[in-house]
């Protein structure tokens, strides 16, 4: 059995993030051998550049080598969205821009002033993105078990944006509106081509995702931790689409 990994850092597991962490595709494939399903690879195509909807979406249309790989993969792992949470950097009507070479107090800022308007305009564009990448992947890997990674909060509990406690509330309650409003979207796509939509967000934040990541979260505050790892596994571990493979 081939595990392929596509999409942003969240799969990636740099050491620089999570140093002497086991990332969460390994685990799940080392749970799946020990579970009788034979042998397990992982393929991780996953990236460490800042990438984005957009982004994964032409990897899929130009990228020769993850083509292949989706020829021959049982399960496919997405991970993509993270890197398009508000305040966003594209700004345009509604929205408010920001720059990435802005300071964190610009950022805190950004996202407290952000309108719902603006975050329903962009989880729209984004949820056109998302399908067409859905689509191309069971393009090319048709007979594959797919499964998407929602998108966590790492703004709630984030030490940069509690140097701003006029922002906080704020914060929180775009930064949510945000991420359940993405997700969302991102299962109702994912359901669309019978994809598996793996809730990390609820596993990180609560049932009412308004819960700090905390000890899930490695010193960066973005990426997971080890223990943020574990929980990931644990949730692809549940989901009975993508332990049955091809």
């Amino acid at each position: 059995m081939v595990v392929l990994v596509i999409g942003d850092s969240i799969p990636f597991n740099s050491p620089d993030d999570c140093p002497g962490c086991t990332g969460f595709a390994n685990s799940f494939a080392k749970a799946l051998t020990t579970e009788g399903k034979g042998e397990v690879s992982v393929r991780n195509m996953s990236r460490h550049d800042g990438a984005k909807t957009q982004d994964i979406a032409k990897q899929l249309a130009v990228d020769k080598n993850l083509i292949a790989e989706l020829g021959t993969a049982d399960v496919v792992l997405l991970s993509f969205g993270f890197n398009d949470q508000p305040p966003y950097a594209s700004g345009g009507s509604p929205c408010q821009s920001v720059k990435e070479s802005d300071d964190d107090a610009a950022f805190v800022s950004g996202l407290a002033g952000t309108t719902a308007d603006c975050i329903d305009s962009k989880t729209r564009e984004l949820s056109a993105l998302s399908a067409t990448i859905f689509s191309r992947v069971r393009e090319l890997s048709p007979k594959s078990s797919v499964g998407v990674l929602n998108s966590y909060n790492s703004w709630i509990g984030w030490e940069a944006a509690n140097k701003y406690p006029d922002k906080v509330t704020a914060v929180a309650e775009k930064s949510a509106y945000a991420l359940d409003a993405w997700n969302t979207a991102l299962c109702k796509a994912a359901a669309a081509v019978k994809a598996a939509c793996l809730d990390i967000y609820h596993a990180f934040n609560g049932a009412d995702g308004l819960s700090p990541a905390g000890v899930l979260l490695a010193a960066d505050y973005t990426h997971p931790s080890q223990a943020g790892n574990d929980a990931i596994t644990k949730v692809l571990l549940a989901s009975e689409t993508l332990k049955t493979g091809r």
